[in-house]
């Protein structure tokens, strides 16, 4: 091969390399760029929370011991919306100020993940806490969270339970897609009367999962006796006393616990759809979370309502959150 064909052969060796060498450092700063601009966002959207979340402070609020305010509350996890305009970090000082304006005496909070666990235990003063999880470790692992005014209430015990098989130790029931639990608090009011109150998320695919955590759940609650109780929670099941079914699980629930909604002379304030879905969902559906209770004892459904209020035009989250004031008979 001639001299001038080996160095034509080079160069374009060498022009193919430094074309490839260009695309390459092309696509790294793009990657460092984007890398960049999310980190930038990300520390924007946590310094969000701590610019803008007021602490909601139980001992603002008087206690009233012949009534008792119970929200259910679904807040969306924090990993469910990494990006765009419902992240965690944008949504934490509206879900936080929701709860303030209501000041519950009792709050039982759904999808509750770890990172959204210490905002609560630094805005939400005055209240005690018990959130176990459904799994330890992984994308999966939320809380059903259960708190109190620590002013009002003594704890007096509480536990967990998996919506399976095997109740006793994490693990996935029947059909359903993930591990589901039921947390449980005993609790002794000022007025030294006594109450367990059970936060339960459900599947939101098995439908034989659905009915058998029902099952699981009204054994638990037939142990706890003759005493005041009190079932909240996002069932992901409609209300729906339409079908006399004994595979509906609105018609199971209600065999053995009264809705608060159509407890006899309550005052209802606002009846929607709870799973609104950031308004994707049609608002004639019926609700999917409840505040269930057992009849018949001290506590009676006085005043039931659905917050949809939006803030500064904003969802707190995809579920409006569910509100009954209990009054002691």
């Amino acid at each position: 091969m001639s001299k001038k064909k080996q160095g034509k052969k080079g160069f374009v060796t060498t022009t193919k390399g430094l074309k490839a060498f260009i695309s390459l450092a092309v696509i790294g700063a793009i990657v460092i760029a984007f890398g960049v601009g999310i980190g930038l966002d990300y520390a924007n959207v946590a310094w969000n929370v701590d610019a803008y979340t007021q602490t909601v402070d139980a001992s603002t609020k008087a206690v009233k011991e012949n009534e008792m305010k119970v929200m259910s509350f679904n807040i969306r996890c924090y990993t469910c919306e990494l990006v765009g305009k419902h992240r965690w970090g944008l949504r934490a000082p509206l879900v936080f100020e929701t709860i303030e304006n209501s000041m519950p005496d009792i709050l039982g909070v759904q999808e509750l993940k770890k990172k959204q666990e210490k905002h609560f235990d630094k805005y939400l003063v005055g209240y005690g806490k018990y959130a176990p999880y459904r799994k330890s470790k992984g994308l999966s692992a939320e809380a059903c969270g259960i708190f109190w005014k620590e002013s009002r209430f003594t704890l007096l015990d509480k536990g967990v339970f998996w919506l399976s098989e095997t109740p006793e130790k994490e693990s996935i029931g029947w059909d359903a897609a993930l591990e589901r639990i039921c947390s449980w608090v005993k609790l002794k009011d000022i007025n030294e009367k006594e109450l367990y109150v059970f936060n339960a998320h459900l599947d939101h695919l098995g439908e034989k999962a659905r009915i058998e955590s029902l099952k699981l759940i009204q054994q638990k609650i037939d142990k706890v006796g003759d005493t005041n109780v009190i079932l909240l929670g996002d069932l992901n099941f409609p209300e729906n006393a339409a079908i006399q079914d004994v595979s509906n699980p609105y018609q199971y629930v209600t065999s053995f616990l009264d809705d608060s909604k159509y407890a006899e002379g309550v005052e209802i304030t606002k009846a929607r759809n709870t799973f609104h879905g950031y308004e994707k969902v049609d608002k004639n559906s019926p609700p999917i979370d409840f505040i269930l209770y057992k009849p018949n004892r001290d506590l009676k459904p006085k005043v039931y309502g659905v917050i949809d209020a939006k803030i500064d035009g904003k969802f707190p989250s995809d579920h409006y959150p569910v509100q009954v004031t209990f009054e002691y008979k």
